[in-house]
Parts: structure tokens; C-alpha cells; sequence
């Protein structure tokens, strides 16, 4: 039979102390890097789903424009140069409204060298103001 000396003693108690608490760490490492891959996992099927989602609405959007396109063309007059025509007509159509937009007066207040107010009819829209706006913020 062996008696331990407190000395003794003591130090089988602190190497076993000592395990437990390796060991405890050891496990939370592991616990923690189990969450770490759970989480990597969760995002990557995250992001997996918003490429999925993204795809399928391109897609959609694609059949959608496809099917727009079809209708547009059925509409057509089968002409090539009558179609042409037409689009020229239409897009003299939309300058000359913008050009007459682009015309109606404003009134602009200058204080030391800067706009501080821009006044504009009150059907004159904000694109056309704002286009306005950009050349007098240069002076």
C-alpha cells in the first residue's frame, strides 16, 4: 500500500484538473467549429437560394420582354420602311414635346453667385426643371 503525501496528491488532483479542463476545451473548440460550419452551411444555402431566386426572376423577365417583343412585332405593319417610318414619326413625336418643355420659361434667384431658388410653371415637369437646373448651377 501507497499513501500519497499532500505534495503528491496535489499534483494528481492539478494533472486531473488540468484533463477536464483540456478536455472541456477541446470540446467547446469543437462545438464552436460545429456552429462555425452550421452557419457556413446556412449561408451558403442562403445564397444559394438568392441565385435560384435571381435566376428565375431573369427568367421570367426574359420570357416576359420575349413575349412583349412578339406582340410589338404582330403589331407591325410587315413593311420594313413603313415600320421605320412610323418609329421616325414617333421619336419626332417625343423631341418635339421634349424641345417645347424645354422651352417654358423659370425664373431663378441668385444670392452671392449661387442658385438659392429655381421657380417653374406648375405644369412644367421636374425632369425638364432639373435639366434646367444642372447648365445655371454651373455659372
Amino acid at each position: 500500500d501507497h499513501f500519497f503525501s499532500s505534495d503528491e496528491w496535489t499534483t494528481d488532483e492539478s494533472s486531473s484538473s488540468e484533463s477536464r479542463e483540456t478536455k472541456s476545451m477541446e470540446e467547446n473548440q469543437k462545438h464552436h467549429q460545429e456552429q462555425q460550419e452550421s452557419w457556413k452551411q446556412q449561408q451558403s444555402s442562403s445564397e444559394e437560394q438568392r441565385r435560384s431566386e435571381k435566376t428565375q426572376r431573369s427568367s421570367e423577365e426574359q420570357r416576359r420582354r420575349s413575349s412583349q417583343q412578339e406582340s410589338q412585332e404582330s403589331q407591325q405593319p410587315s413593311s420594313g420602311s413603313e415600320s421605320r417610318e412610323v418609329s421616325e414619326d414617333i421619336l419626332e413625336q417625343d423631341a418635339e414635346e421634349l424641345r417645347r418643355r424645354l422651352k417654358r420659361p423659370i425664373r431663378v434667384r441668385y444670392v452671392r453667385g449661387r442658385v438659392k431658388r429655381i421657380e417653374a410653371e406648375k405644369d412644367d415637369p421636374e425632369w425638364s426643371v432639373n435639366i434646367k437646373r444642372g447648365p445655371l448651377q454651373m455659372l
